[in-house]
């Protein structure tokens, strides 16, 4: 009965797609609002004057790692628009910010989600190259149109620039220019010395940026890492091209999977093989996660009992039954209803 709820769960997250936030929101920003009046105050170009003086650049990883340490800073992203939400007048923006690549190959990694305040003042599509200047609010979770729980840096712009020559924008500033110069010609060498991506198109390179970027932070089937490219629009030949050419192993996306489910819910040995498969990995991918996540199976059917207990009632032989339909055995099924004092 739960591998279907979960299965149902699952289904109903792909239809509402990539945009349907977990974590709910207090209010539009959540940030300081104070600050959000002043700069609301402000013109146009009293904004762009303040907010390029006080912004300072703030990189992916710095703000992947460490979100508590800079909530409430003026922060500057530049990156690439790779989708837009407009169901309200305050559009939300998935921005890529990690430009990757030199002259054979280049494109943004490495998502930021942004509220984009004052949005009639400059509409952004996707495809654009922009820098971002307003407030950093720390993190946001959303779902994936694979209904995977996917958490982001976030950021509140107040005020939106297009760069009009994107191959000349230093991108995160605060990366030494030494460093990034020699990551570039290291990407441009590697990719001269391969000829499949120094002969591939535009899509495909692209599609390979965010297959990398994707697999940076959520853990993806091969099948299940071209779908999700696919519904963010590239060709099937495209996604294809990047899942092959990605250099992931999917025995440890079958892994790491695993563990992410394992972080919020219970589950039998055969159940975590059967929903991984669900989630497009081969039998013996799917095998090799369950071997190696490291579960003690008797504590998860303890953890089992448990939350068949906090929602209905059972005799001790209906949850020892329970249990066993969810593929745990009758030594562990017995263990894990005992373990709840029954």
């Amino acid at each position: 009965m739960k591998r279907a709820l979960t299965l149902i769960f699952a289904s109903l997250l792909i239809v509402v797609g990539v945009w349907q936030f977990i974590d709910g929101m207090s209010g539009i920003l959540g940030g300081d609002d104070r600050k959000q009046t002043e700069i609301s105050e402000m013109s146009t170009e009293e904004k762009a004057e303040y907010l390029k003086e006080k912004c300072v650049s703030l990189t992916y990883e710095e703000a992947a790692r460490n979100p508590d340490d800079h909530k409430n800073e003026l922060v500057v992203f530049t990156g690439e628009v790779a989708q837009v939400e407009n169901s309200s007048k305050k559009p939300v923006l998935l921005v890529k910010v990690t430009r990757a690549g030199g002259e054979y190959y280049s494109s943004y990694t490495d998502s930021v989600y942004v509220k984009y305040e004052f949005a009639d003042e400059l509409k952004l599509l996707e495809g654009d190259i922009v820098s971002l200047y307003g407030e950093f609010l720390g993190e946001k979770d959303y779902t994936s149109v694979l209904g995977q729980n996917i958490t982001v840096p976030y950021m509140v712009a107040y005020y939106a620039e297009i760069v009009e020559d994107s191959s000349d924008e230093v991108i995160n500033e605060s990366i030494d220019d030494s460093e990034q110069s020699a990551d570039n010609e290291d990407n441009a060498e590697q990719n001269k010395e391969d000829p499949v991506l120094s002969s591939a198109t535009m899509g495909e390179k692209n599609a390979l940026g965010s297959a990398k970027s994707y697999l940076r932070y959520s853990a993806f089937s091969y099948e299940g890492l071209i779908g999700q490219l696919e519904y963010e629009g590239y060709s099937h030949e495209e996604a294809v091209f990047a899942v092959e050419h990605c250099g992931a192993d999917w025995n440890e996306q079958a892994l790491k999977s695993a563990k992410d489910y394992l972080e919020y819910s219970a589950f039998s040995y055969t159940g975590l093989i059967k929903q991984l498969e669900y989630e497009k990995f081969t039998a013996e991918q799917a095998t090799y996660g369950a071997d190696n996540c490291g579960a003690d199976w008797n504590e998860q059917a303890v953890k089992s009992a448990k939350e068949y207990l906090e929602y209905s009632s059972f005799s001790r032989q209906g949850l020892i039954n329970q249990l066993e339909f969810e593929g745990f055995t009758y030594d562990q099924a017995v263990y894990g209803v005992t373990q709840n004092g029954y």
